[in-house]
């Protein structure tokens, strides 16, 4: 009884950590100046730290991907990716919030990865990063009308498991 006892208790260890995920989300588009991009979190406040393109991924940071509960969070702070009203962001939260990926390492909420978008000049942006510092804020399923902005594709690299 322990033999097996012991089998099925190393196989839950190899299920449980085979879905948690340390990753860097690179950003792929047709527009030359996000292709190849990282994602980083910028502090906007309160709580608040919204998501950008920047290029280089020496930029990067680092999330991590929690495959039962479908939420990225940032370790150092706990901040949760999120989508509040279009924005990508990162909040001080516990819900879950519907991230997966596509078998080709797309990023996907709601079960879709053709509605995220990079913005330039973005009025969203208090600290106007994306206007002073060549950065680009991250938007799903929303486009404000008076900035320009570009379909992404936001694609996972594993770090490590």
């Amino acid at each position: 009884m322990n033999f097996f006892s012991s089998i099925a208790a190393t196989t839950l260890l190899m299920i449980s950590s085979a879905i948690a995920e340390t990753i860097q989300l690179d950003v792929r588009s047709d527009n030359v100046q996000l292709s190849g991009s990282g994602v980083v979190g910028l502090h906007e406040g309160a709580g608040s730290t919204y998501l950008f393109a920047v290029h280089g991924k020496y930029n990067s940071t680092n999330f991590e991907f929690d495959g039962n509960s479908l939420s990225i969070h940032e370790p150092d702070f706990n901040y949760q990716v999120s989508n509040t009203v279009g924005l990508l962001d990162l909040l001080i939260t516990n819900s879950s919030t519907g991230f997966s990926f596509s078998d080709d390492g797309l990023l996907q909420l709601n079960g879709t990865s053709d509605k995220f978008y990079a913005c330039s000049n973005s009025t969203v942006d208090p600290y106007h990063y994306s206007s002073n510092f060549g950065t680009f804020q991250l938007f799903y399923d929303y486009t404000p009308a008076d900035i320009a902005c570009a379909n992404v594709e936001l694609v996972k690299e594993v770090i490590s498991q």
